[in-house]
């Protein structure tokens, strides 16, 4: 009878761990979410992406829902120069715990030492000097459209391993990332900034 019903506990609490309830907003457009969905596995995430453009901000997409813990991505950072977006994710593993927006990340404008090469328009011998996190160089490239799109510029470490990186090249994205100065190779291409930023924004949102 007594391992009948320590069995039975622990059955409990097994089913208890794997019925996360999780809020549900793809993009949330609004302060709070009222869709619920059910995780088997993993954690409840509220995740925001900032994007800008010629330094001003663009777009703030606010959404959550169920998501691998090893995929949180805390303070992510992908700079083109012209364009750059960050990535603020806080994660939870208890019912609903992702009800509140995550502030956008605070943007760290101070140069750190590091430099890369971006592109302005087809000239990609331009030199980008990175900030706050980005340590590393990195070169996109992906086809939207029909169209080849290239760019390069800085990235926070965070981007370019795991399963983010991952994320993105199951989208037919290439990521290649790089840890010495200008390593990204000063080639010129043929890119669309608007495009790109895009498709790298569709990864982090519906995939």
């Amino acid at each position: 009878m007594k391992s009948i019903l320590t069995l039975t506990l622990l059955c409990g609490l097994l089913c208890e761990g794997a019925a996360l309830t999780c809020y549900q907003c793809l993009p949330a457009t609004s302060t709070s979410c009222a869709t619920t969905e059910s995780c088997a596995t993993g954690s409840c995430a509220s995740m925001t992406v900032t994007s800008y453009a010629y330094g001003n901000k663009q777009q703030d997409v606010d959404f959550r829902t169920c998501f691998p813990s090893e995929q949180c991505i805390t303070g992510a950072s992908l700079n083109f120069g012209v364009v750059k977006s960050t990535v603020s994710t806080r994660c939870c593993k208890t019912d609903r715990c992702n009800s509140q927006k995550t502030p956008e990340l605070n943007t760290n404008t101070t140069a750190n030492g590091k430099e890369c090469f971006t592109c302005e328009g087809d000239d990609c011998t331009k030199k980008l000097s990175c900030a706050g996190n980005e340590d590393r160089c990195t070169k996109v490239t992906t086809e939207v459209e029909g169209q080849k799109i290239t760019m390069k510029g800085c990235a926070s470490r965070n981007v370019c391993v795991g399963d983010f990186s991952a994320q993105l090249g199951s989208l037919a994205v290439g990521l290649n990332c790089c840890e010495g100065n200008l390593c990204n190779s000063a080639k010129s291409v043929g890119e669309s900034l608007l495009l790109l930023l895009g498709s790298l924004l569709s990864v982090l949102l519906f995939h």
